[in-house]
């Protein structure tokens, strides 16, 4: 079935696809976390504005969430007392933020609509590769009651000391399962994780719910909800698509 196809059965209004012949097929699949399995940085930029709003800083769920997604904490909260008149150190706000995140995470934190039936019906290897540490990322699949379990690897930027964009935690994860990167398939939702995934040189499909956010052009393929992501997967699989 033609990518196109799939998209228009899927109700996938917009989405970018590939006009060039197919290329190799996939062999592999590698999975961001946050914000594709597990919904955590919606409610990680509401805890983020709501702290914000403690100390006299206005920064909007919108903003909040921009800020955070796909990056790494150290980096965003340098940024945040760089431009503001945050009182503290950043040391301080970066344990309150995630001492708050982890008590959300186990009464709210919620799995991406139909994540598990995507993971159950994986037909292909595939790994979980995060810039959160790989406590967090074990934590928030508990938390979100995803089973994971047949995932070969979970790939964690702190551990390579490596954060996307940089393709460090891709190209590791590539060679952990053993297939070429060009032959693995990357979901994304941030920014920083497509374009780490596209410079390991991986093809890369950007799954976001939000019609508000335009497809990333170094994407193949836009998703918009699960049951969509498995049919472009399950097309990769067997034809291929160009990079």
């Amino acid at each position: 079935m033609e990518l196109a196809r799939i998209a228009a059965d899927t109700g996938g209004r917009g989405s970018r696809l590939p006009s060039r012949p197919a290329d190799a097929a996939i062999e592999a699949v590698l999975f961001d976390c946050d914000g594709v399995l597990v919904d955590s940085e919606s409610l990680s930029a509401s805890i983020l504005s709501a702290m914000l709003d403690e100390r006299g800083v206005t920064l909007g769920f919108a903003a909040a969430l921009d800020l955070l997604r796909g990056r790494k904490v150290a980096t965003w909260v340098a940024e945040l007392f760089a431009g503001s008149a945050l009182a503290g150190s950043q040391e301080t706000f970066t344990r309150d933020y995630r001492a708050r995140v982890s008590t959300a995470y186990r009464h709210e934190l919620q799995a991406e609509p139909h994540a598990q039936e995507l993971l159950d019906g994986m037909d292909v290897p595939y790994s979980i590769v995060s810039n959160a540490p790989e406590w967090k990322i074990r934590d928030g699949l508990t938390c979100a009651r995803l089973e994971a379990g047949s995932a070969h690897q979970l790939v964690s930027a702190y551990d390579l000391q490596s954060w996307k964009p940089e393709p460090t935690v891709y190209l590791h994860a590539a060679a952990g399962l053993g297939v070429a990167a060009e032959r693995c398939l990357a979901v994304e939702d941030s920014d920083a994780g497509v374009r780490a995934a596209h410079a390991a040189g991986m093809r890369v499909i950007h799954y976001t719910r939000d019609d508000a956010v335009p497809t990333h052009p170094l994407a193949v393929a836009r998703s918009r909800h699960h049951a969509q992501t498995q049919l472009i997967i399950a097309s990769l699989a067997t034809q291929g698509a160009a990079v």
